[in-house]
């Protein structure tokens, strides 16, 4: 009787908050309600977390997950695989967390307030709640504090993971959709971000419990990349895509779950496609040069803003050479990713570096190796066709050493890996590149950058002895 006052009490405090949210005219009053609402969602989860005996602190997700692009996608992947690894890491030490049915009555006021919450994000009534309706960004933004935040709730009790699966992930394919007019603030940029964050997180921290769901979820977000989409909501799927290549620690579980799964999809290798696609794109736009121009600015720091203009011609070009920048560092990031889970098989003793190797050559037979191995037989092509493109076309430096980065990444890793072909193709390219335009006029014709010859020379000689 107790815990049923308690409740009810609580759903009162939190209506109120709602009620005030969507009825006030009062912007301060309106945004008092939406951040007591919040703190409140918080400190239920949290005793959530607490009375069901789970790990506190260490799965929350915040702090990591939307961080900002850095100059380099080597910073970008160095600073993902040690939060993505960590987190991962503390689920499978320590004491096992099996799955389980049973709820404390803590446990179910948070199953009701997520299954309230859920109905309003599919435009439903929150019955507990007592609100009939509520802003849908207001609720995909609390959804997705809730995904990110409280992670072991959905690994380990299955009432909430049943939620997650057929009311949560339902919501965000219907609104991920993308063959039916956008109406209202389903079609606003902010709208389009929370539904793309909260997928993203799905795919992230929960695609090995939602397999079919996650390749759904991914199908969709590749195919909108090759639709007739406004270039703004093609950029936010870029930056989704952009995202988990840069993330070793994702990349490998969704290449392990999916492109070496026969039953299900090549997600992975799809999505290279697809990003390769975007770069190669640029040499069919009338604005090619200008577009180029503006890549190379992007990898020198410069910024792109959902809130320009699309209607000026300048901001035009600098959204398609965004794109192209996104999916540029997509394709970096997978190769620095094959990079650092060579080098983990390397750590753990599954591979040897040629230099020291007596003999001939052992086959690859540790779980990472053969998923490197993989990886780089799946796609080093694509990669290699897109890469060699804008190394060969771009006039920014910065752009061209950062690619000449991932050459040299990509060949130590091959040559490590025994890949012979794809490593004799990646120097052949660096070769060309690096003495096949013979004087300055037509360098400036093909737009390459003055760069020191010894440049490409030195990488290049760093992968002798691998050969």
């Amino acid at each position: 009787m107790k815990w049923m006052r308690q409740t009810e009490n609580t759903a009162q405090a939190l209506g109120i908050c709602l009620r005030l949210l969507e009825s006030n005219k009062s912007y301060s009053v309106r945004n008092t309600a939406a951040a007591t609402f919040r703190q409140a969602v918080a400190l239920i989860f949290d005793r959530v977390v607490t009375a069901e005996s789970l790990p506190s602190e260490k799965f929350k997700f915040a702090s990591g997950v939307h961080m900002s692009r850095s100059n380099s996608v080597t910073s970008d992947i160095t600073r993902n695989i040690t939060h993505l690894k960590s987190l991962e890491q503390e689920f499978t030490s320590g004491t096992s967390l099996l799955m389980r049915n049973t709820l404390t009555k803590a446990g179910k006021l948070g199953l009701i307030l997520l299954e309230d919450l859920a109905s309003l994000a599919a435009s439903g009534s929150a019955n507990w709640l007592g609100v009939s309706s509520l802003q849908r960004t207001f609720v995909l933004d609390i959804l997705e504090f809730i995904l990110s935040n409280y992670v072991v709730l959905f690994r380990t009790l299955i009432p909430y993971e049943e939620v997650l699966r057929h009311q949560i992930c339902s919501i965000l394919m219907t609104s991920l959709r993308t063959d039916s007019e956008f109406e209202g603030e389903t079609g606003e940029p902010y709208f389009r971000r929370l539904v793309l964050r909260s997928v993203a997180h799905v795919i992230r921290l929960y695609s090995s419990l939602l397999i079919t769901e996650s390749e759904v979820f991914l199908s969709m977000l590749v195919s909108a990349i090759n639709l007739d989409l406004p270039l703004w909501h093609r950029i936010l799927v870029l930056e989704i895509l952009r995202g988990f290549c840069v993330e070793a620690h994702t990349l490998r579980i969704l290449f392990q779950n999916f492109d070496m799964n026969p039953k299900n999809t090549n997600v992975v290798a799809s999505m290279v496609e697809s990003l390769a696609r975007v770069v190669s794109s640029i040499q069919f736009q009338d604005t090619c040069e200008e577009s180029l121009e503006a890549v190379a600015g992007m990898f020198t720091g410069v910024e792109w803003s959902l809130d320009s203009d699309a209607s000026n011609t300048a901001v035009l070009v600098a959204s398609e050479a965004h794109a192209v920048t996104l999916a540029n560092e997509g394709l970096l990031g997978i190769v620095f990713a094959v990079a650092t889970l060579t080098d983990e098989a390397v750590d753990v003793g599954e591979l040897e570096s040629p230099r020291f190797e007596v003999g001939p050559p052992t086959k690859c037979t540790g779980k990472t190796a053969m998923l490197c191995t993989s990886m780089v037989d799946s796609m080093w092509l694509t990669i290699l066709d897109a890469l060699s493109f804008i190394l060969t076309k771009s006039q920014g430096e910065a752009i061209v050493l950062e690619i000449l980065k991932g050459y040299q990444a990509f060949t130590q890793s091959c040559g490590v890996l025994r890949a012979v072909e794809p490593l004799n193709s990646f120097l052949a390219s660096l070769c060309k590149f690096t003495i096949g335009i013979p004087n300055e006029v037509e360098r400036r014709r093909y737009m390459l950058p003055s760069l020191d010859p010894t440049c490409t020379l030195g990488l290049l000689l760093l992968t002798i002895p691998l050969l």
